[in-house]
């Protein structure tokens, strides 16, 4: 199936994208800064090297994420320094790696999984500098390698389920951090 769109562009203006049900963006590596809408019923793949980084620099955003089978970085931009939220409003599948950070020096980047305790699925999960997950009651199912390792980095597990799937895979954390539910499979077995 053909690519809806194939997409190269930076963006500094707020406004809005949307992919409808049954449709899929493909991306170059891309940045975009500050949609205030985003809508993804449909899903986006990188086109070789392709990926998407979300530099939020002006406000806290509800977002439903979908579908996105290309790495994903969500960053608190150094512009406008503020601690800057990203609340899901759906289920988050993210068919290659997230990682969350802040480039400010003092302010921190969260993603929260919302009240709605809605699931997040990564095949490798990274929680960078000041950055933050908030996991609330939700299922979080990791398939590759999980760090939380850097420095102001912070898993928040509420209640949450962690499932991590894989052989040969890693699981970094900051001294004292942990997890409320964690279950590893490894091939068949469950540890």
């Amino acid at each position: 199936e053909a690519p809806l769109e194939t997409v190269n562009f930076e963006t500094g203006v707020s406004g809005v994208l949307s992919i409808y049900y049954g449709n899929t963006l493909t991306v170059k590596p891309l940045d975009l800064f500050g949609w205030t809408t985003w809508l993804n019923a449909g899903s986006i793949t990188g086109y070789g090297s392709g990926h998407l980084e979300f530099l939020f620099y002006d406000a806290d955003r509800t977002l439903d994420f979908g579908t996105i089978n290309c790495p994903v970085i969500l960053s608190n931009y150094n512009i406008n320094p503020a601690d800057r939220v990203i609340t899901l409003s759906g289920p988050a599948n993210f068919g290659s790696s997230l990682e969350i950070k802040s480039e400010h020096a003092t302010y921190t980047m969260t993603l929260d999984l919302s009240a709605s305790n809605y699931a997040l699925s990564a095949t490798d999960i990274t929680i960078g500098t000041r950055a933050i997950i908030n996991g609330r009651e939700s299922m979080i199912t990791c398939l590759g390698n999980f760090d939380s390792s850097a420095i102001g980095a912070s898993f928040l597990k509420g209640t949450s389920t962690m499932l991590m799937s894989g052989i040969g895979k890693t699981l970094k954390t900051t001294i004292g951090a942990g997890f409320y539910n964690l279950n590893v499979k490894i091939g068949r077995a469950h540890v």
